[in-house]
């Protein structure tokens, strides 16, 4: 190698490396990211003010505040390393604020001069909206107030050269002003549950034995709806139902599961997860199959049953080596599961309120029902089928046996314990 390749493979490698350091999130948890710090500048901006632009924003020589550009054009340019006392400030904004309990539609941030920001005049002082906010009003989840920090502290790391945004390190400063808030917050959610505030659970619920026949029964009957959708329909969100609550997976998992990864074992059949969400490498899961049981007693929760059903009926395709063709079909399966959850008579007893439920219900449904076995699997045995950390130690050394992972498969597959 002379000199001039080995500065082309320098120069190569570099490239590499820096597209490593820069992959620290999926794409998807990128977006989301990227669509919440969109939020906290829009609320450094509107809600703390003119007094603090100096300290939160890069301004030009007139004073403006410059923005980002490319896909973030017109986003206020935050000054890296953020300051401790922006980050104090801004969580503590978080806290009283009651705007982000409900989900909107996202709304591009325009570059407006710094004269037309709010009238302050008007604002409640820090101290009497904290009085009179933080505690008696809803605000945003506890775990949503870690999810704001992630966000920001992975954009201040990160760089890209077409947004005009420069890597930038993450001042231990920060995160010694957000833990004590962040624990004030945590009691403060609390407190609020407990005086029917704020709802006791956070995040999606898991339906009941009742509401898992009833969408069995919806999607076995689901017929096509003109030219918008064909019989394939309730084919594919039954079989997607079943995998998810035999397999205990997540819809992204089930999404994912391809030809190569089912097999027969001996009285079943199994399936592997290439990655998981605690197992982004798939040096675990990779390894270990899923067993799954036909049950002959109840033909119509049986998962083997609805995975023949579905492949001998779903179409060819150039790519046959995923189970479900096409990207995002857990987006696809998620619509069909709103409608049913909508259409289902209200008469039924689903286990949980309609509105509570989403594709995670059927992950929750298939661990509840599965530990709830007074001589069923144990708590341990049912995590490592979710590919759910048990502890530091004991995912080093515990690893899932065949033995524990059949009568879980059993249980979830909704045959008799005895």
């Amino acid at each position: 190698m002379d000199l001039e390749q080995s500065q082309q493979k320098i120069a190569h490698l570099m490239q590499v490396a820096y597209v490593q350091n820069q992959d620290t999130v999926k794409d998807k948890t990128k977006k989301q990211y990227t669509t919440v710090v969109k939020k906290l500048i829009r609320i450094i901006h509107a809600e703390l003010g003119p007094g603090i632009y100096n300290e939160a924003f890069e301004m030009d020589e007139q004073d403006k505040i410059e923005c980002y550009t490319g896909d973030l054009s017109g986003v206020y340019k935050l000054k890296l390393p953020i300051t401790a006392t922006v980050v104090q400030l801004l969580f503590a904004q978080l806290s009283i604020d009651t705007s982000l309990v409900k989900k909107r539609k996202a709304t591009p941030i325009e570059a407006t001069p710094i004269e037309a920001t709010i009238d302050t005049s008007t604002s409640l002082p820090l101290a009497s909206a904290a009085s009179s906010s933080a505690t008696t009003a809803a605000t945003c989840a506890a775990q949503t107030y870690q999810n704001y920090k992630s966000a920001l502290r992975w954009f201040a790391q990160y760089d890209d050269t077409t947004w005009g945004k420069v890597k930038s390190t993450w001042l231990s400063e920060c995160d010694d002003v957000f833990k004590p808030q962040q624990s004030s917050y945590k009691r403060l959610v609390g407190d609020k549950k407990r005086k029917g505030v704020m709802r006791m659970q956070e995040g999606k619920k898991g339906y009941g034995a009742t509401g898992y026949s009833a969408l069995a029964d919806y999607f076995q009957k689901l017929r096509p709806d003109g030219k918008k959708n064909t019989w394939l329909e309730g084919l594919f969100a039954d079989v997607f139902t079943k995998l998810s609550v035999n397999s205990i997976g997540r819809s992204d998992n089930i999404d994912d599961i391809m030809d190569s990864s089912i097999d027969w074992l001996q009285d079943s059949w199994g399936l592997k997860f290439g990655t998981t969400k605690a197992d982004q490498d798939g040096t675990q899961c990779s390894g270990e199959f899923k067993r799954m049981y036909t049950n002959i007693f109840r033909p119509e929760l049986c998962v083997t049953l609805s995975m023949c059903a579905y492949l001998w009926s779903r179409p060819s395709t150039n790519n046959p080596s995923f189970i479900f063709s096409g990207p995002n079909q857990h987006h696809r399966y998620a619509n069909i599961l709103a409608k049913a959850l909508a259409e289902i008579p209200s008469e039924v007893d689903m286990g949980a309120a309609r509105d509570d439920m989403g594709t995670h219900s059927n992950r929750k449904f298939g661990e509840s029902m599965s530990v709830s076995f007074t001589d069923g699997p144990s708590r341990t045995m049912v995590c490592l089928r979710a590919n759910q950390s048990v502890g530091k130690v004991q995912d080093v050394y515990m690893r899932q046996e065949d033995s524990g992972d059949a009568l879980v498969g059993r249980v979830v597959a909704q045959l008799r314990m005895t």
